[in-house]
C-alpha cells in the first residue's frame, strides 16, 4: 500500500496465514520493502502500524530495522472498534550504524559516497533467506 507519496511517506500493510507465521516471512517481506522502496523518487519514510498484542508483528518489524516511534491512541478502526496502535517507521537515514545490520554482510553506508541524500539499501544486498 503505498499513500501520502505526496508528503515522502508510504505506508505498510501485511497480513501473514496463521499457518505460515513465525517462519520469518513477515520480517523478509519488510526488508524486502525496505529495499524496493529506495526505487520510488520522493518516499522518505516508511511506516507501519501494528496492534500492541500483536507481539510478533512488531518483532518482524523490529527485525527488519522498523523503530517503534510510538503508541497512537484509538488510531485505527478494527472491526467497528477503535484501537490503540504502535506506530513504526524506517527511514533512510535508519541504515544500519552500530546497531545489527537487516543486510546481508557488512552494513550499506546510509550516504553514497559523494552524495549528500540519505537513501534506502539496495533491494539486491537484501539477504531474506534468513
Amino acid at each position: 500500500m503505498l499513500r501520502s507519496l505526496d508528503e515522502g511517506r508510504a505506508g505498510i500493510g501485511y497480513w501473514i496465514s496463521p499457518a505460515q507465521r513465525r517462519r520469518g516471512y513477515a520480517t523478509a517481506a519488510l526488508r524486502m520493502l525496505v529495499g524496493w522502496a529506495s526505487a520510488i523518487e520522493g518516499v522518505e519514510r516508511l511506516e507501519l502500524v501494528v496492534e500492541p498484542w500483536n507481539e510478533g508483528s512488531w518483532r518482524a518489524a523490529e527485525a527488519a530495522g522498523f523503530v517503534r516511534e510510538g503508541l497512537l491512541r484509538r488510531w485505527e478502526r478494527v472491526g467497528g472498534v477503535s484501537r490503540d496502535m504502535y506506530m513504526y517507521a524506517y527511514l533512510p537515514t535508519d541504515a544500519p550504524h552500530d546497531r545489527d545490520t537487516i543486510v546481508s554482510g557488512s552494513p550499506a553506508p546510509a550516504v553514497a559516497k559523494g552524495d549528500e541524500t540519505p537513501r534506502f539499501v539496495n533491494a539486491r544486498a537484501l539477504d531474506v533467506t534468513s
